[in-house]
């Protein structure tokens, strides 16, 4: 049996290209960190995140204006990314992205907007700056926004919000 994978595709947010740079860190390991404007899409698809007690896959959704990428450094994602890249990593693998701009957050919870986001792809959370939360209430059917300075996903289903509103 093979190791499950999470699957990342980064591709320009509407039929206009992105800019893309490509830079090295110099960190231990070695990383790669793209440095993308113009509008990008990052689809991670398979990431594990706990709920009720059990891992699930999950899919997460990214937009955003402007984004960072940081990865670990394989021979895979060592290549020109303004064509758009699509990459399948190892669950384990770090993948982090700092988001700028109309930021939109799908996920299976709900979504997302906000000003600036981080997204930790190991962990599968965000923290999200200036940011409505739109879910569904799982126990009723309910539809809710939440509206906070700061809101960290905590896990799939929870998180804590600072200096926040909820309203129906």
């Amino acid at each position: 049996q093979s190791a499950p994978s999470r699957r990342i595709q980064i591709r320009p947010r509407s039929n206009q290209p992105f800019d893309a740079q490509a830079l090295e860190s110099n960190s231990v390991p070695p990383e790669n960190v793209y440095v993308i404007t113009g509008g990008v899409n990052v689809l991670s698809e398979g990431v594990e995140v706990p709920l009720s007690g059990e891992l699930v896959h999950t899919v997460v959704d990214l937009s955003a204006d402007r984004v960072v990428i940081w990865m670990e450094k394989t021979p895979a994602n060592a290549r020109d990314p303004n064509s758009g890249l699509s990459l399948l990593q190892a669950p384990d693998t770090r993948f982090q992205v700092y988001l700028e701009g109309n930021i939109r957050v799908r996920h299976s919870r709900g979504t997302i907007e906000a000003t600036h986001a981080f997204y930790d792809s190991t962990n599968g959370q965000i923290l999200a700056i200036n940011a409505d939360l739109r879910a569904v209430v799982t126990d009723n059917g309910q539809q809710i926004r939440i509206h906070a300075e700061r809101l960290r996903q905590l896990a799939t289903d929870r998180f804590h919000a600072q200096n926040a509103w909820t309203t129906t």
